[in-house]
């Protein structure tokens, strides 16, 4: 499955390399319609680049997840190993709960740090990068100084 997808996304990014070809040897002033027309078409290609690459990346992704969660059933047969599937379903609700709790002020502490240091410290400009920050400062990684120098009152 994996080398059909990456001749699949071979065979697209020749066809949009075939594109940009065609494109550079046409005359823009001269050819102006047939030119937008390549270039519509090399746009909307690409995009559907981008959406197919993307959704590749998910697929990819979950599929340790898949092998960690059969990893886990295979546990169940064991007597010993099979404490943790055992531990984990009776403590999904409160897993569950923490996990609210816990999102809802993590989101909280990132959309303040946007709203604190989003203009003046890079790695609170967007709520992505904020949060990532705000992930590492919970681990003890974080610049004191860049985050001093937009005002004691705020930092801390």
């Amino acid at each position: 499955a994996i080398i059909i997808v990456m001749l699949l996304h071979r065979g697209h990014v020749a066809f949009l390399n075939s594109i940009l070809v065609d494109i550079g040897s046409l005359d823009e002033l001269a050819q102006q319609e047939e030119y937008r027309e390549q270039c519509a078409l090399y746009v909307e290609k690409l995009f559907e680049e981008t959406i197919f690459d993307y959704s590749t990346r998910v697929v990819f992704a979950s599929y340790p997840v898949i092998i960690g969660l059969r990893l886990l059933k295979a546990f169940a047969a064991h007597p010993r190993l099979s404490m943790l599937p055992k531990t984990l379903s009776e403590a999904s609700s409160d897993l569950t709960h923490f996990l609210l709790v816990f999102s809802t002020i993590f989101v909280m502490f990132t959309v303040t740090g946007v709203l604190l240091f989003g203009r003046q410290v890079a790695n609170f400009t967007t709520f992505f990068r904020a949060s990532i920050s705000t992930l590492r400062i919970m681990m003890g990684d974080f610049n004191w100084k860049e985050m001093a120098v937009v005002g004691r009152a705020e930092a801390g």
